[in-house]
């Protein structure tokens, strides 16, 4: 019984840290606002509460029968079971937190820990009969494990991994970029997805940038000579030609307006009737970020609404609401970016890369958005 135990927190842990890219910020600055987040509930609740109580009933099986061996009586097995599973799934539940793909639920909690107990009550009605069978099972088994077949099972195991990581790969390709869609600031082509706010400066580059060339490029301000090798567009509304690419690789900007259009010196202001939008479509930018399969984000900017929603189009190549190449946004607080890769469609949205509350307030930052060809 305590290698099922272990064995199932092995097999829990796999399946729910995967893919363990763990990202050291979050942005829970309260208890409250932690609570908030892992009682909202979900989409697709129904399934995953099913699966979280089948992930569970080994290891309150398990554990039912290591308790039963210590002479525990029903119900000291099932508090012992609840007790270890709840601080189990709590633990699992704050490390997700920390990545990106996961949502943390206290919902996924309470279903973890009712699968735990579900298992310790089959232990106590049917222990001895599934356990029993299990042996002679095992017995059975044992004389086909040869080293032969072991390591047939290995080269197996590796032909299926090495398919399944190519398929992965081009799922997470830009092949499927169009290059015929235009490069827009502040809102679709439409005209139909506004964002209000202010820009500095944006850049595309097609490479992912490591973290010390990030700082690197912070620290200085995005200027063109430190990265110019990369460098597919930068336009720096700060200048006296703010709508120029100053890498000059891309078309010219131009507004689309239906009513005044505010130009300060320090950048440039967007509202549901003003934004911008190259001449030409961004070919060259698609051509080049296709061909290295990577690419990094540089904006300077503010939001003037904390709570705009479409999601309000901040950046995006695309061309109308629901077929791009990428698209950065505002959904009230939170940043929306979506991506087309053969996985997540046309749209971008299934998934949607969300970063939450970084539109919490109004004041100017940069954000840097970078994709290596595997990990946003």
């Amino acid at each position: 019984m305590l290698r099922l135990a272990l064995f199932a927190v092995v097999l829990i842990l796999l399946s729910t840290l995967f893919p363990y890219d763990f990202y050291g910020m979050t942005d829970f600055h309260s208890f409250y606002g932690l609570w908030n987040e892992l009682t909202a509930l979900r989409s697709g609740f129904s399934q995953d509460f099913i699966a979280n109580i089948l992930l569970f009933l080994p290891l309150g099986f398990g554990l039912g029968g290591l308790l039963a061996e210590r002479k525990s009586t029903h119900v000291v097995r099932v508090f012992c079971v609840a007790l270890i599973a709840f601080a189990l799934s709590s633990g699992i539940e704050v490390m997700q937190i920390y990545l990106p793909s996961r949502i943390t639920s206290l919902y996924d909690i309470l279903s973890n820990t009712l699968g735990a107990v579900l298992g310790e009550i089959i232990f106590s009605q049917y222990g001895s009969f599934i356990v029993l069978h299990a042996e002679k099972g095992g017995k059975r088994l044992a004389g086909f494990f040869t080293a032969k077949m072991l390591f047939i099972s290995i080269l197996i195991y590796m032909g299926l991994f090495l398919l399944f990581s190519s398929t992965l790969y081009r799922a997470a390709s830009l092949e499927t970029w169009n290059p015929d869609y235009s490069l827009l600031v502040g809102n679709e082509k439409s005209g139909d997805r506004p964002w209000d706010g202010i820009v500095r400066k944006f850049a595309v580059l097609d490479s992912a940038m490591p973290p010390n060339m990030v700082r690197k490029l912070l620290n200085n301000n995005m200027r063109q000579q430190d990265h110019a090798a990369c460098i597919v567009c930068l336009y720096d509304f700060t200048a006296s030609d703010p709508l120029k690419d100053k890498a000059g690789k891309l078309p010219a900007l131009q507004w689309c307006c239906n009513g005044q259009i505010s130009e300060k010196r320090n950048f440039l202001y967007f509202g549901q009737d003003h934004w911008l939008q190259s001449i030409q479509p961004a070919t060259t930018l698609v051509n080049k970020v296709k061909a290295t399969n990577q690419f990094s984000i540089y904006i300077a900017l503010a939001t003037a609404d904390t709570m705009q929603s479409g999601p309000a189009r901040i950046l995006t190549v695309s061309k109308d609401a629901y077929h791009r190449n990428f698209t950065l946004a505002q959904e009230e607080k939170n940043l929306v970016f979506r991506l087309n890769t053969p996985l997540t469609g046309e749209n971008g949205s299934e998934p949607e890369f969300i970063a939450r509350n970084v539109f919490a307030c109004t004041e100017m930052k940069e954000l840097l958005i970078t994709f290596d060809g595997k990990y946003l």
